[in-house]
């Protein structure tokens, strides 16, 4: 459809913004105060030598999600603008998400010729991050499921402008969305756990466990906010019918927000790994 004076403004505002956020981006290092406060945080001696490692690594991860959440944020606006749906909090997850991938998926650990690789011991995905954050991700999708079915009951209403209001196959939709973003998120967390882990020495192999257990928890919290996003979308038929109205309508935002809120939780979440140590140097974590 044609594009109005208020979309037109949202498209230059957007647009404007998300170069800006992209230059930004660009020129933003870590600086050695955010290194130490980083490695601090997860266990680890920040002296020189980790620091050395922390900080170029830290500015790609942190580039590669946040170039992501800017086009998420700008992009997913931009392509539903014409149907009249702006939502650009659920681009700039996605995109976060996205880039997070990217960064670890851009980092190649191969180990150097005669160097060893850390397979000693199996790495498991509980070692990298909280059992919390998985059965948060397993609650989210069940969640979805029940309130789906409890939805499937309710019969869909006419809304403003006499369109039909959520029907079965959108319900059905959104669930199966739901579970396979839970999915796809966990084989995605398994997968930077399993990658080669080449051991130079011990300091090397703690700072790549520190950046995994990041990953780990980055793709949990994107997962969380998308599937409560999922969750919130579930609960609006209910909504529409009046049924347990408004109390649908306070928790449809409240797990909206909360989903959101969870993302800046777990994507901040410092965690020491707990996995056993090459020989000759003990962990700091411990």
């Amino acid at each position: 459809m044609a594009l109005g004076p208020i979309e037109i403004i949202v498209l230059v505002v957007l647009s404007v913004g998300g170069v800006a956020g992209l230059l930004a981006i660009a020129r933003r290092v870590p600086d050695d105060d955010e290194a130490t406060l980083w490695a601090r945080s997860r266990g680890l001696d920040p002296e020189p030598v980790v620091l050395a490692l922390v900080r170029p690594e830290l500015a790609r991860t942190r580039r590669y999600r946040r170039t992501g959440a800017v086009l998420g944020f700008v992009g997913l606006p931009v392509g539903l603008l014409v149907s009249g749906n702006l939502d650009p909090v659920v681009g700039l997850v996605a995109g976060w998400a996205i880039g997070n991938v990217v960064a670890e998926a851009a980092l190649r650990r191969r180990p150097r010729p005669g160097s060893v690789s850390a397979v000693a011991s199996p790495r498991r995905l509980g070692q990298y991050a909280s059992r919390h954050l998985f059965l948060l991700q397993a609650a989210t999708v069940a969640g979805t499921l029940g309130a789906t079915g409890w939805a499937l009951t309710v019969e869909p209403v006419v809304v403003g402008g006499g369109g039909d209001g959520i029907s079965d196959r959108a319900l059905v939709s959104y669930a199966a969305g739901g579970t396979a973003l839970a999915v796809l998120v966990v084989v995605l967390q398994r997968w930077v756990v399993a990658r080669p882990q080449p051991v130079e020495d011990a300091l090397a192999l703690e700072v790549d466990d520190a950046f995994r257990s990041d990953s780990v928890h980055a793709l949990g919290a994107a997962a969380l906010a998308l599937g409560g996003v999922l969750f919130a979308m579930v609960l609006r038929r209910p909504a529409e019918a009046n049924v347990l109205n408004p109390w649908v309508d306070l928790a449809s935002i409240s797990l909206y927000l909360g989903s959101l809120l969870s993302t800046l939780w777990w994507a901040n979440r410092a965690w020491a790994v707990r996995r056993p140590r090459p020989a000759g140097r003990p962990s700091v974590a411990a």
